[in-house]
Protein backbone atom coordinates (compact mmCIF):
# COMPACT_ATOMS: atom_id res chain seq x y z
CA UNK A 1 0.00 0.00 0.00
CA UNK A 2 1.20 3.57 -1.01
CA UNK A 3 1.50 5.87 2.31
CA UNK A 4 0.55 9.08 2.12
CA UNK A 5 4.21 9.71 3.30
CA UNK A 6 5.52 7.93 0.77
CA UNK A 7 3.36 9.92 -1.78
CA UNK A 8 4.81 13.12 -0.16
CA UNK A 9 7.88 12.14 -0.40
CA UNK A 10 7.69 11.49 -4.41
CA UNK A 11 5.67 14.66 -4.94
CA UNK A 12 8.35 16.55 -3.67
CA UNK A 13 11.09 15.19 -5.37
CA UNK A 14 8.96 16.19 -8.75
CA UNK A 15 8.44 19.30 -7.17
CA UNK A 16 4.48 19.34 -7.01
CA UNK A 17 2.92 19.32 -3.98
CA UNK A 18 0.73 15.69 -2.67
CA UNK A 19 -2.58 17.58 -2.59
CA UNK A 20 -2.39 17.41 -6.43
CA UNK A 21 -1.79 13.67 -6.55
CA UNK A 22 -5.02 11.45 -7.75
CA UNK A 23 -5.23 8.04 -7.22
CA UNK A 24 -5.59 6.22 -10.64
CA UNK A 25 -5.35 2.68 -9.39
CA UNK A 26 -3.46 -0.26 -10.54
CA UNK A 27 -3.49 -3.86 -9.89
CA UNK A 28 -1.79 -2.78 -6.60
CA UNK A 29 -3.58 0.64 -5.85
CA UNK A 30 -0.31 2.00 -6.59
CA UNK A 31 -0.76 4.44 -9.99
CA UNK A 32 -1.22 8.33 -9.72
CA UNK A 33 -2.09 11.20 -11.26
CA UNK A 34 0.19 14.91 -10.43
CA UNK A 35 0.44 18.74 -11.77
CA UNK A 36 4.10 19.69 -11.69
CA UNK A 37 3.53 22.00 -14.29
CA UNK A 38 3.21 19.29 -16.47
CA UNK A 39 0.67 16.50 -15.91
CA UNK A 40 2.57 12.79 -15.10
CA UNK A 41 2.01 9.42 -14.01
CA UNK A 42 3.24 7.72 -11.54
CA UNK A 43 3.90 4.50 -11.04
CA UNK A 44 5.44 3.12 -7.48
CA UNK A 45 7.70 -0.24 -7.97
CA UNK A 46 8.99 -2.30 -4.99
CA UNK A 47 12.80 -2.14 -5.21
CA UNK A 48 14.46 -5.02 -6.66
CA UNK A 49 17.19 -5.78 -9.02
CA UNK A 50 14.33 -8.03 -11.10
CA UNK A 51 12.11 -4.56 -10.80
CA UNK A 52 14.50 -2.40 -11.74
CA UNK A 53 15.84 -4.18 -14.70
CA UNK A 54 12.07 -4.80 -15.77
CA UNK A 55 11.24 -1.01 -15.33
CA UNK A 56 14.52 0.09 -17.50
CA UNK A 57 13.61 -2.43 -20.13
CA UNK A 58 9.80 -1.30 -20.05
CA UNK A 59 11.06 2.47 -20.89
CA UNK A 60 13.52 1.40 -23.25
CA UNK A 61 10.45 -0.23 -25.59
CA UNK A 62 8.70 2.69 -25.12
CA UNK A 63 11.22 5.50 -25.89
CA UNK A 64 11.65 3.10 -29.31
CA UNK A 65 8.13 2.88 -30.28
CA UNK A 66 7.66 6.39 -29.51
CA UNK A 67 10.41 7.62 -31.63
CA UNK A 68 9.19 5.60 -34.41
CA UNK A 69 6.23 6.90 -34.58
CA UNK A 70 3.69 4.71 -32.78
CA UNK A 71 1.46 6.53 -30.56
CA UNK A 72 2.13 5.33 -27.34
CA UNK A 73 2.52 7.07 -23.65
CA UNK A 74 6.07 8.50 -23.78
CA UNK A 75 8.42 7.67 -19.99
CA UNK A 76 9.41 11.51 -18.01
CA UNK A 77 13.17 11.51 -17.45
CA UNK A 78 13.27 13.40 -14.18
CA UNK A 79 17.10 12.54 -14.66
CA UNK A 80 18.90 13.04 -18.29
CA UNK A 81 18.91 9.06 -19.13
CA UNK A 82 17.26 7.25 -15.88
CA UNK A 83 13.59 6.65 -15.65
CA UNK A 84 13.62 5.33 -12.06
CA UNK A 85 13.72 7.91 -9.17
CA UNK A 86 13.87 6.30 -5.97
CA UNK A 87 12.01 7.17 -3.07
CA UNK A 88 12.63 4.50 -0.37
CA UNK A 89 14.90 2.09 -0.12
CA UNK A 90 11.81 -0.28 -0.40
CA UNK A 91 10.00 1.94 -2.79
CA UNK A 92 10.98 3.53 -6.63
CA UNK A 93 8.81 5.78 -9.11
CA UNK A 94 8.67 5.69 -12.67
CA UNK A 95 6.61 8.72 -14.63
CA UNK A 96 5.36 9.34 -17.90
CA UNK A 97 3.84 12.24 -19.52
CA UNK A 98 -0.07 12.35 -19.12
CA UNK A 99 -1.59 11.32 -22.74
CA UNK A 100 -4.18 13.55 -24.06
CA UNK A 101 -7.30 11.33 -24.60
CA UNK A 102 -10.72 9.13 -23.28
CA UNK A 103 -10.38 5.53 -21.64
CA UNK A 104 -13.05 3.50 -24.08
CA UNK A 105 -16.02 3.05 -22.77
CA UNK A 106 -17.68 -0.27 -24.76
CA UNK A 107 -21.17 0.98 -24.00
CA UNK A 108 -20.53 4.50 -26.29
CA UNK A 109 -20.64 3.31 -29.55
CA UNK A 110 -19.99 6.37 -30.92
CA UNK A 111 -16.12 5.26 -29.86
CA UNK A 112 -16.93 1.34 -29.72
CA UNK A 113 -17.05 0.77 -33.30
CA UNK A 114 -15.42 -0.51 -36.84
CA UNK A 115 -13.13 2.58 -36.80
CA UNK A 116 -11.74 2.03 -33.46
CA UNK A 117 -11.05 -1.84 -33.75
CA UNK A 118 -9.20 -1.10 -37.25
CA UNK A 119 -6.96 1.62 -36.02
CA UNK A 120 -6.31 -0.71 -32.46
CA UNK A 121 -5.36 -3.32 -34.95
CA UNK A 122 -3.49 -1.14 -36.84
CA UNK A 123 -1.43 0.14 -34.10
CA UNK A 124 -0.82 -3.39 -32.73
CA UNK A 125 0.64 -4.45 -36.21
CA UNK A 126 2.84 -1.35 -36.11
CA UNK A 127 4.31 -2.55 -33.17
CA UNK A 128 4.93 -5.67 -34.48
CA UNK A 129 6.67 -4.74 -37.01
CA UNK A 130 8.83 -1.96 -35.12
CA UNK A 131 9.62 -5.11 -32.82
CA UNK A 132 11.27 -7.33 -35.55
CA UNK A 133 13.84 -4.41 -35.82
CA UNK A 134 14.25 -3.59 -31.91
CA UNK A 135 17.46 -4.38 -30.44
CA UNK A 136 17.03 -3.96 -26.65
CA UNK A 137 20.05 -3.12 -24.39
CA UNK A 138 18.03 -4.45 -21.53
CA UNK A 139 16.34 -7.58 -21.27
CA UNK A 140 12.70 -8.49 -20.98
CA UNK A 141 11.39 -11.54 -20.33
CA UNK A 142 10.38 -14.49 -22.37
CA UNK A 143 6.48 -15.68 -21.73
CA UNK A 144 7.27 -18.63 -19.92
CA UNK A 145 8.96 -16.81 -17.30
CA UNK A 146 6.36 -15.24 -15.97
CA UNK A 147 5.71 -15.15 -12.15
CA UNK A 148 3.04 -16.91 -12.14
CA UNK A 149 4.85 -20.22 -13.44
CA UNK A 150 7.16 -20.16 -10.52
CA UNK A 151 6.52 -23.71 -8.94
CA UNK A 152 5.12 -21.63 -5.42
CA UNK A 153 2.55 -20.25 -7.51
CA UNK A 154 1.99 -23.63 -9.87
CA UNK A 155 1.51 -25.56 -6.82
CA UNK A 156 -1.74 -23.23 -5.65
CA UNK A 157 -3.54 -24.20 -8.64
CA UNK A 158 -6.41 -26.85 -9.05
CA UNK A 159 -4.81 -30.20 -10.52
CA UNK A 160 -7.18 -29.91 -13.53
CA UNK A 161 -6.27 -25.99 -14.03
CA UNK A 162 -2.32 -27.02 -13.70
CA UNK A 163 -3.13 -30.04 -16.55
CA UNK A 164 -4.58 -27.65 -18.56
CA UNK A 165 -1.64 -24.93 -18.52
CA UNK A 166 1.09 -27.95 -18.78
CA UNK A 167 -0.47 -29.02 -22.09
CA UNK A 168 -0.69 -25.25 -23.67
CA UNK A 169 2.70 -25.06 -22.55
CA UNK A 170 3.94 -28.12 -24.65
CA UNK A 171 1.86 -27.37 -27.36
CA UNK A 172 3.67 -23.92 -27.67
CA UNK A 173 7.11 -25.16 -27.07
CA UNK A 174 6.41 -26.94 -30.71
CA UNK A 175 5.48 -23.88 -32.31
CA UNK A 176 8.17 -21.52 -34.38
CA UNK A 177 9.84 -18.60 -32.58
CA UNK A 178 11.66 -17.32 -36.09
CA UNK A 179 11.35 -13.09 -35.95
CA UNK A 180 8.41 -12.99 -38.12
CA UNK A 181 5.90 -15.07 -35.60
CA UNK A 182 7.59 -14.19 -32.11
CA UNK A 183 8.98 -11.28 -30.39
CA UNK A 184 8.43 -8.10 -28.03
CA UNK A 185 4.99 -7.86 -27.62
CA UNK A 186 2.40 -5.63 -25.78
CA UNK A 187 0.80 -8.40 -23.62
CA UNK A 188 -2.29 -7.02 -22.69
CA UNK A 189 -3.75 -4.89 -25.38
CA UNK A 190 -7.50 -4.46 -24.05
CA UNK A 191 -9.43 -1.58 -24.13
CA UNK A 192 -8.20 -0.85 -20.58
CA UNK A 193 -4.85 0.15 -21.69
CA UNK A 194 -6.12 2.74 -25.19
CA UNK A 195 -6.97 6.06 -24.98
CA UNK A 196 -8.80 7.45 -27.68
CA UNK A 197 -8.56 11.28 -29.14
CA UNK A 198 -9.11 12.48 -32.81
CA UNK A 199 -9.41 9.19 -34.06
CA UNK A 200 -6.58 7.96 -33.10
CA UNK A 201 -5.64 5.37 -30.39
CA UNK A 202 -2.36 5.35 -28.12
CA UNK A 203 -1.21 2.60 -26.63
CA UNK A 204 -0.52 2.63 -22.60
CA UNK A 205 0.66 0.25 -19.72
CA UNK A 206 3.43 -1.77 -20.78
CA UNK A 207 4.35 -3.01 -18.06
CA UNK A 208 3.38 -6.89 -19.06
CA UNK A 209 5.62 -6.60 -22.27
CA UNK A 210 6.94 -10.07 -23.15
CA UNK A 211 8.87 -11.97 -25.81
CA UNK A 212 5.65 -14.14 -27.15
CA UNK A 213 3.97 -14.99 -30.28
CA UNK A 214 2.63 -11.80 -31.88
CA UNK A 215 -0.60 -14.19 -32.73
CA UNK A 216 -1.11 -14.65 -28.93
CA UNK A 217 -0.75 -10.75 -28.04
CA UNK A 218 -3.81 -10.82 -30.88
CA UNK A 219 -5.55 -12.90 -28.99
CA UNK A 220 -5.49 -10.99 -26.15
CA UNK A 221 -7.07 -8.29 -27.75
CA UNK A 222 -10.18 -10.01 -28.92
CA UNK A 223 -10.61 -12.47 -26.33
CA UNK A 224 -11.24 -8.79 -23.63
CA UNK A 225 -13.43 -7.06 -26.49
CA UNK A 226 -15.62 -10.29 -26.07
CA UNK A 227 -15.69 -9.81 -22.49
CA UNK A 228 -17.79 -6.86 -22.66
CA UNK A 229 -20.22 -9.14 -24.13
CA UNK A 230 -22.47 -10.38 -21.14
CA UNK A 231 -24.81 -12.24 -23.11
CA UNK A 232 -22.41 -16.01 -24.11
CA UNK A 233 -24.76 -16.68 -26.92
CA UNK A 234 -23.80 -13.00 -28.37
CA UNK A 235 -20.31 -13.20 -28.00
CA UNK A 236 -19.11 -15.66 -30.56
CA UNK A 237 -20.56 -13.66 -33.36
CA UNK A 238 -19.32 -10.29 -31.72
CA UNK A 239 -16.00 -11.55 -31.37
CA UNK A 240 -15.97 -12.61 -35.27
CA UNK A 241 -17.08 -9.16 -35.75
CA UNK A 242 -14.34 -7.66 -33.80
CA UNK A 243 -11.53 -10.42 -35.11
CA UNK A 244 -12.58 -9.23 -38.58
CA UNK A 245 -12.03 -5.64 -38.48
CA UNK A 246 -9.23 -5.67 -36.11
CA UNK A 247 -7.01 -7.84 -38.56
CA UNK A 248 -8.50 -5.43 -41.18
CA UNK A 249 -6.59 -3.00 -39.99
CA UNK A 250 -3.23 -5.23 -38.55
CA UNK A 251 -2.76 -6.21 -42.09
CA UNK A 252 -2.61 -2.69 -43.28
CA UNK A 253 0.70 -2.59 -40.97
CA UNK A 254 2.08 -6.14 -40.39
CA UNK A 255 1.84 -8.61 -43.71
CA UNK A 256 2.52 -12.25 -41.99
CA UNK A 257 -0.60 -13.89 -41.25
CA UNK A 258 2.08 -17.06 -39.96
CA UNK A 259 1.10 -19.10 -36.88
CA UNK A 260 -2.87 -17.55 -37.05
CA UNK A 261 -3.46 -20.93 -37.20
CA UNK A 262 -2.96 -21.07 -33.69
CA UNK A 263 -4.97 -18.58 -32.76
CA UNK A 264 -7.98 -20.12 -31.01
CA UNK A 265 -5.38 -21.63 -29.35
CA UNK A 266 -4.11 -18.89 -27.81
CA UNK A 267 -7.88 -17.53 -27.03
CA UNK A 268 -8.54 -20.74 -24.68
CA UNK A 269 -5.34 -20.73 -23.35
CA UNK A 270 -6.00 -16.66 -22.51
CA UNK A 271 -9.26 -17.53 -20.76
CA UNK A 272 -7.18 -20.00 -18.91
CA UNK A 273 -4.12 -17.76 -17.99
CA UNK A 274 -6.57 -14.94 -16.39
CA UNK A 275 -8.03 -17.28 -14.85
CA UNK A 276 -4.79 -18.80 -13.17
CA UNK A 277 -3.49 -15.51 -12.90
CA UNK A 278 -6.33 -13.74 -10.68
CA UNK A 279 -7.13 -16.98 -8.93
CA UNK A 280 -3.10 -17.20 -7.23
CA UNK A 281 -2.46 -12.98 -7.31
CA UNK A 282 -5.86 -11.36 -6.37
CA UNK A 283 -6.66 -10.48 -2.83
CA UNK A 284 -9.87 -12.22 -1.88
CA UNK A 285 -10.56 -9.69 0.57
CA UNK A 286 -10.48 -7.28 -1.51
CA UNK A 287 -13.04 -8.71 -3.99
CA UNK A 288 -16.15 -7.62 -4.67
CA UNK A 289 -19.12 -9.69 -4.75
CA UNK A 290 -19.25 -9.12 -8.88
CA UNK A 291 -15.49 -9.96 -9.00
CA UNK A 292 -15.65 -13.14 -7.08
CA UNK A 293 -18.52 -14.45 -9.47
CA UNK A 294 -16.75 -13.66 -12.55
CA UNK A 295 -13.99 -15.35 -11.01
CA UNK A 296 -16.45 -18.84 -10.35
CA UNK A 297 -17.76 -18.16 -13.62
CA UNK A 298 -14.54 -18.48 -15.26
CA UNK A 299 -13.42 -21.81 -13.48
CA UNK A 300 -17.03 -23.43 -14.35
CA UNK A 301 -16.55 -22.28 -18.03
CA UNK A 302 -13.04 -23.93 -17.85
CA UNK A 303 -13.89 -26.76 -16.15
CA UNK A 304 -17.00 -27.36 -18.29
CA UNK A 305 -15.17 -26.96 -21.85
CA UNK A 306 -11.61 -26.85 -22.95
CA UNK A 307 -12.59 -24.37 -25.56
CA UNK A 308 -13.63 -21.09 -24.62
CA UNK A 309 -15.81 -19.74 -27.78
CA UNK A 310 -16.67 -23.13 -28.74
CA UNK A 311 -15.61 -22.53 -32.60
CA UNK A 312 -13.00 -20.54 -34.62
CA UNK A 313 -13.03 -16.58 -34.19
CA UNK A 314 -11.06 -16.02 -37.37
CA UNK A 315 -13.26 -14.94 -40.46
CA UNK A 316 -13.26 -17.38 -43.52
Amino acid sequence: MITANLLHQACAQLGCPATKANLLGGYSQNVYEIDCGKKLVIKFVKSSANGEQAIRSEIEWLDYLHDNGLSVVKPYHVTAGSGINRITEEFFIVAYEKVAGIHIDPSDKTVWNRELFVKWGAAMGKMHVLAKAFTAQHRRPQWFENDLFSERHLSALEPEILKRLQQHHSDFSKLPTTAGVYGLIHGDLTHHNLLYTDHQVTLIDFGDSEYNWFAYDIAVSIYHAAQTVKDEAERLAFAKMFAGHFLDGYAREHTGTECFSQMDAFLDYRHLFSYAYHSVFADRSQLTEQQKNALRSMRDSLLASSSYFGSSVLPN
